[in-house]
C-alpha cells in the first residue's frame, strides 16, 4: 500500500517526464510507460485495499478524463475510478507492474500541475476563430511544441462539422520543436504550407499566434518555411495577438445594449438610457430584446412571452418575421445575424428572414429550458432539465443547408444542477446563475 500510495503522490510531479513516478515501476516498463495516453482525475484521496500480498485496489470518485489528445471530458456524478495494481519484488523491493498506460491524478494535483490552453480553429465560413481547449502539464519548456503539434493535428471530434483548419493537407513542423528565445516563438513549417492562398495564410497565422501567445512567457511569434519567413500579405515578421483581432466574433460589434424599462425597449450606452427610436416596437410592451452586431436586425419577445418579432433591414427594405411559442426566453444573436429563441418544446432560429427549427442530439426538447449561442455561432450553452436538476451543457452548432443541429453535448460543470440562467462573457468564458442567486 505504501508503494502504491507513493506512486500516486509522485504522479503529481511532471518534472523530467514523471521521473520520480517511474522509479516505482518494474524495470521493463519504467521507460516505456506513457502517462499522458489517458489521465483519470479523481476526487479526494481515494481508498487502497489489499486483495492479497501483491495486489492493491485503488478506488475514488472520478471527476474527469483527459484523453491522448489532451482534451478533458467531465465524468458523470456517480462515476468511479477503480484500478488494480499488481506488484512484484525487484531486488527485494516492491515495484509496480502496470498493465496499461495512463495516469491517475487527484483533482487538487491536476489544478496545481496542469493548465488549460485554447487551440484556435476557424468556423467553416472562415469568419471567426473558435477555441478548442486542451489540458497540458505546467512546464517551463515544451508547451509551445506540444500546442503546435495539437493544432496541426486538427480540432477535437466534438467540433466536427462546425470548424475546419486553414493548414493545407500535409502541413507539419519542419523541426520537431518550437524554440523560444527572448519571448519570441519561432514556428518552422514544411513546404506544404506554401500551397495556402493569401487569405488562408492570414487565417493559419491567426491560428498559430492566438494559440501560442496564451503561454505567459511569449510576446511574439515568427512563422517560417524552413529558414525563410512565410509571406503573409501586410503582416510583419514578428506577429502579435492583436494583429488578428479581426477574427474575434465580437470584433465588428457596434450596437449598444438593449433593455426593458416599464415594458418599453430602451438603448443603453456608456452615458445614457434612451427609448428605442423604432415606431413599430413602441406600440406594445415587451419582455426582452436584442440587436445583431450591426444594429440592422432587431428582435423582441412580447410581454406575454408568446411571440417573437424580428425586424430585418438587411436589404434596405424592412421585413418582419413572427415566431409563435409559449414561455419564450430572452432572444440571442450570433455572428451570422441569426436570432435564437427558446420556448416550451421549441428552439427556433430566424435566419435570412425565415424560421428554422433546431434539432438537438440526445435530448428531448421538452427538457430544454434555454439555448444560448456563443458569439461565434459555433457553440451553444444549453440549460437542460435532468433527474438531478437543471444542468448546464455545451453543444456544437452544425449548419447543413436548411437545417441547424446542436450535437456533441458535453458537461460544463460536473456537479452543477441548479442553473437558472447563463450567458457568454466572452469567446471562452461563461457566467451562470444558480437558484441560490450565486454567480
Amino acid at each position: 500500500e505504501e508503494i502504491v500510495s507513493g506512486f500516486l503522490n509522485a504522479s503529481a510531479s511532471i518534472d523530467n517526464d514523471f521521473r520520480i513516478a517511474r522509479e516505482y515501476l518494474v524495470p521493463e516498463i519504467k521507460n516505456t510507460w506513457l502517462p499522458n495516453e489517458k489521465i483519470q482525475v479523481y476526487d479526494g484521496q481515494g481508498r487502497l485495499n489489499s486483495l492479497q500480498t501483491d495486489t492493491i485496489i485503488f478506488s475514488a470518485p472520478l471527476t474527469s478524463v483527459i484523453d491522448s489528445q489532451s482534451r478533458l471530458v467531465l465524468a458523470e456524478p456517480d462515476a468511479e475510478v477503480i484500478q488494480e495494481f499488481k506488484l512484484r519484488q525487484v531486488d527485494n523491493e516492491w515495484r509496480i507492474d502496470l498493465k496499461d498506460n495512463g495516469l491517475l491524478i487527484s483533482q487538487a494535483d491536476l489544478t496545481r500541475s496542469f493548465t488549460s490552453y485554447p487551440l484556435w480553429f476557424p468556423d467553416t465560413s472562415l469568419r471567426t476563430l473558435v477555441p478548442d481547449s486542451v489540458v497540458l502539464p505546467k512546464t517551463t519548456s515544451g508547451s509551445s511544441t506540444r500546442l503546435m503539434q495539437l493544432l496541426l493535428a486538427g480540432p477535437g471530434d466534438y467540433l466536427t462539422g462546425a470548424v475546419r483548419t486553414a493548414f493545407p493537407i500535409g502541413t507539419t513542423l519542419a523541426l520537431n520543436s518550437v524554440p523560444v528565445n527572448s519571448a519570441l516563438a519561432t514556428v518552422s513549417l514544411n513546404d506544404s504550407v506554401l500551397s495556402a492562398e493569401p487569405f488562408l495564410r492570414e487565417v493559419l497565422s491567426a491560428q498559430i499566434v492566438k494559440t501560442l501567445l496564451r503561454i505567459p512567457e511569449l510576446g511574439t511569434v515568427r512563422i517560417n518555411v524552413g529558414n525563410q519567413s512565410l509571406v503573409v500579405p501586410n503582416t510583419p515578421i514578428r506577429q502579435t495577438a492583436s494583429l488578428w483581432d479581426k477574427f474575434r466574433a465580437d470584433f465588428t460589434r457596434t450596437s449598444d445594449a438593449l433593455a426593458i424599462q416599464e415594458g418599453k425597449i430602451v438603448r443603453i450606452d456608456s452615458e445614457r438610457i434612451t427609448p428605442l427610436n423604432n415606431q413599430f416596437f413602441t406600440n406594445q410592451n415587451w419582455f426582452a430584446a436584442v440587436e445583431n452586431r450591426s444594429g440592422i436586425i432587431l428582435a423582441a419577445v412580447s410581454a406575454d412571452r408568446n411571440q417573437l418579432l424580428v425586424q430585418d433591414n438587411t436589404t434596405g427594405n424592412s421585413q418582419n418575421v413572427i415566431v409563435e411559442g409559449q414561455s419564450l426566453r430572452s432572444p440571442h444573436s450570433d455572428i451570422f445575424d441569426s436570432i435564437w429563441v427558446t420556448g416550451v418544446n421549441q428552439v427556433s432560429v430566424v435566419s435570412n428572414k425565415r424560421v428554422i427549427r433546431v434539432g438537438i442530439e440526445e435530448v428531448d426538447k421538452q427538457n430544454v429550458i434555454d439555448v444560448i449561442p456563443a458569439p461565434d455561432g459555433v457553440r451553444a450553452l444549453l440549460i437542460i432539465s435532468t433527474v438531478y436538476g437543471t444542468e448546464l451543457r455545451l453543444g456544437t452548432i452544425v449548419r447543413e443547408d436548411q437545417n441547424i443541429k446542436i450535437n456533441y453535448l458535453r458537461k460544463v460543470i460536473r456537479d452543477g444542477f441548479s442553473v437558472k440562467q447563463a450567458i457568454w462573457q466572452d469567446e471562452s468564458s461563461i457566467l451562470y446563475l444558480e437558484d441560490s442567486g450565486d454567480i
